[in-house]
């Protein structure tokens, strides 16, 4: 066996026979984790001693990282912290459009915000959730092209003992709307 062999066979076990050193994208991730966290240099020092009783990030094993990973993540949840992606603003700039062809007001698209994603704004968005919000509406788009929201909840108590009628509230007759195709919207479908 060559030397140059003999020592790439000697780097590719760990000192003493143990698990393998932590991968490039275990340390590239765990210094995603810390960034997003913002833990200081003296917290993640414990942090790495207090998962695996070392000091260097650079000698954790493969598990080592691994609970050091799982620690991070318990953290950004203990500080609040989303490590969801955010959505991307090609969904951010379609989302509005599908909101304006839906003929949402401010109003009505905030609550479907809270009920898709239970978020206030776009700004919390995640790009999960943004595929969630596309799909619903996307719904509320096609009803709208197909004439019209369903029919919205009537707040407070209904009047009763009245005249049934057949015809519009106000006495008058209906109106059929136009027939044929809606009008063409010339916003752009970002993709």
């Amino acid at each position: 066996m060559s030397d140059e062999a003999e020592e790439q066979q000697d780097e590719e076990p760990r000192r003493g026979g143990g698990p393998p050193a932590a991968s490039e994208k275990q340390l590239g991730f765990i210094g995603v984790l810390r960034d997003k966290v913002k833990i200081n240099d003296a917290d993640f020092r414990n942090l790495i001693e207090d998962v695996s009783g070392k000091t260097e990030l650079e000698d954790l094993n493969i598990a080592e990282a691994s609970e050091l990973i799982d620690a991070l993540q318990t953290e950004a949840r203990e500080r609040g912290v989303s490590l969801a992606d955010k959505a991307t603003e090609k969904q951010v700039g379609f989302i509005k459009t599908l909101k304006r062809r839906a003929h949402l007001t401010e109003a009505e698209f905030k609550q479907v915000l809270q009920d898709t994603c239970s978020i206030e704004s776009l700004d919390e968005l995640s790009k999960r959730d943004a595929s969630g919000l596309i799909d619903e509406l996307k719904k509320l788009a096609d009803q709208e092209k197909s004439g019209g929201r369903p029919a919205a909840k009537p707040k407070g108590k209904a009047k009763s003992g009245g005249k049934k009628s057949d015809g519009p509230p106000d006495g008058g007759q209906w109106v059929t709307p136009p027939s044929g195709p809606p009008p063409i919207d010339d916003d752009e479908v970002p993709f």
